[in-house]
């Protein structure tokens, strides 16, 4: 059985408004680092609201360690949740802040000690116990948040947007100082945000979401490079992923994908894949890391074009070109590639994904 189980959640905030959670079902194991991904008001926030108890749900269950947790307050719910805003009060030392908790609980002086001391030492921040907030920086302040989430030694972790008022150097320490907390506690952690780079970096699975429902679950790998839908597609991967609508057409004895620009071979196993689509359209997604850029015709380009501009990325440059009316961005190691020069275009290892119009879901 799951540590953490979402059965068929639903969440809407009156009775004749919209669905902002859709019957999600959603399983997690102890110890997983699981981020909620997604553009805002695509319901991640009101999910783990809802897993606190800070929401009621509209319908569905949430069970922890096999029980139901609905029907308990917050505070009986085994979890801790670190808020965007750090949430921690001014007037209280960095000690009093972590120790807060404990207090309400009327843990004994000798254990709250100890805890606190203990939590302060997992990240970081012994030296402050006796400061004020106002005396420390954001970084500094995000961790006085974990801390005091640490120290009531909760069952699941549940974090919304913590590093999202760092700015990006900070963020990205703060990054791993989390993952370091989350493995050496074994914690069961939730994660929320909309930055693709947070969630590719801290998620044992990412799970995905669009307008209240998961699209998507699985670890980055696999979100990355085996897309389940044109959404997943383009949210994840800067630039993102490039599309095209293709004709799955027969000349002579050969199956292609056809455009005004683009003419691309399917081989055997990608023949099996689009059978049932021959003389219909699809969707060709293709990133742009995957190009392979040509400054004459080969026997595997699939389109000619021009590069219209080059930014350069200090490893890598992107190169903005166009498909008939459609822009495209192409990412290719330094190259000695002029401003309006002409370029061909190829496909490395047959990195491609083909998608239904009408679903918009990966034709496999």
């Amino acid at each position: 059985m799951s540590y953490l189980q979402l059965i068929n959640l639903d969440k809407k905030y009156s009775a004749k408004g919209n669905m902002v959670v859709k019957s999600m079902n959603l399983s997690i194991e102890q110890g997983e680092f699981i981020v909620f991904l997604g553009p805002s008001g695509c319901g991640k926030t009101t999910t783990i609201r809802m897993i606190s108890g800070l929401e009621e749900i509209s319908g569905g269950d949430i069970l922890i360690e096999g029980e139901s947790v609905v029907n308990l307050p917050p505070k009986e719910r085994g979890v801790s949740m670190i808020f965007q805003s750090y949430a921690v009060w001014p007037h209280m030392t960095v000690y009093d802040n972590i120790a807060y908790p404990l207090k309400l609980k009327h843990v004994p002086k000798v254990e709250i000690d100890r805890r606190v001391l203990a939590a302060a030492e997992k990240t970081n921040i012994k030296d402050f116990l006796n400061r004020y907030p106002s005396q420390l920086s954001g970084g500094q302040r995000q961790r006085v948040a974990v801390s005091r989430a640490i120290v009531v030694e909760p069952k699941i972790f549940l974090m919304d947007e913590p590093l999202s008022n760092l700015d990006s150097i900070l963020r990205v320490s703060m990054r791993s100082e989390l993952k370091n907390i989350h493995e050496t506690l074994k914690t069961t952690s939730i994660f929320v945000t909309h930055d693709q780079s947070e969630a590719m970096s801290l998620a044992d699975r990412i799970v995905i979401m669009k307008d209240g429902l998961i699209e998507q679950i699985g670890t980055p790998k696999e979100v990355y490079f085996d897309c389940q839908s044109i959404f997943v597609a383009s949210f994840i991967g800067t630039p993102p992923t490039n599309f095209f609508n293709v004709q799955v057409i027969k000349e002579q004895d050969e199956m292609v994908l056809r455009n005004q620009e683009i003419r691309y071979p399917l081989d055997a196993k990608e023949q099996e894949i689009l059978k049932n689509y021959l003389d219909q359209f699809i969707v060709l997604g293709i990133r742009p890391e995957s190009f392979e850029i040509s400054s004459k015709r080969l026997q595997q380009t699939i389109m000619q074009t021009k590069a219209d501009f080059i930014e350069p990325q200090g490893s890598h440059v992107i190169v903005i070109s166009k498909c008939g009316e459609q822009s495209i961005k192409i990412s290719s190691p330094i190259l000695d590639l002029k401003p309006k020069s002409t370029i061909f275009l190829s496909v490395k290892n047959r990195q491609v994904m083909f998608f239904d119009q009408i679903t918009e879901k990966r034709i496999r």
